[in-house]
């Protein structure tokens, strides 16, 4: 019976080119991936004033790809007043359904649009949530947000050294168990 340690490099090296072939992979393909978060929700009882209350709203688009996100949808099931930014050309259309989309050609890589709507509050204020970000390439993935603190870079670094230091010696601890 041949012991562990004569397979132990060729496995390592197998693990380590999986490794470095997925990370190329990444690096190299030119793929678009679309994530959308909704912010700033806000309701405004403005009692002095006819409608009293105003309803407020943020979505961000982003392409987090390498690739341009082509046919970019945003559907909806109706759409109040909106302000686009950074100012695109879009077109608004209609869905079968009845309902509405604001559609973009197209979404650079690294790069985003921020759509702040604007409705008088009501019982059916919902229809002017986003129901779905798509693109060419498939569905966007609705990101839940949470405010969190941002470190200096040296708190990182050290951070992610001690990380990959733990890692190592769990595995150097199960390497030695296994002999």
């Amino acid at each position: 019976m041949l012991k562990l340690t004569f397979y132990l490099p060729y496995v390592v090296e197998g693990f380590i080119m999986l490794v470095v072939g997925y990370l190329l992979h990444k690096l190299t393909s030119k793929k678009s991936k679309l994530v959308y978060y909704l912010t700033n929700t806000a309701i405004f009882n403005l009692s002095t004033y006819q409608p009293s209350v105003i309803g407020t709203h943020t979505i961000t688009i982003q392409n987090m790809g390498n690739g341009i996100a082509e046919d970019v949808e945003i559907c909806h099931g109706d759409i109040p007043y909106i302000n686009v930014t950074p100012n695109l050309n879009y077109e608004i259309k209609e869905t079968p359904q009845g309902g509405k989309i604001i559609y973009f050609s197209e979404l650079a890589p690294k790069s985003s649009i921020v759509i702040s709507y604007l409705y008088l509050f009501q019982n059916d204020s919902l229809k002017y949530l986003p129901l779905y970000v798509k693109s060419k390439e498939g569905y966007g993935k609705s990101i839940n947000t949470m405010i969190s603190p941002k470190y200096p870079k040296g708190v990182n670094y050290i951070a992610g050294f001690l990380m990959f230091s733990g890692l190592s010696f769990i595995i150097i601890l199960i390497i030695e168990v296994i002999r």
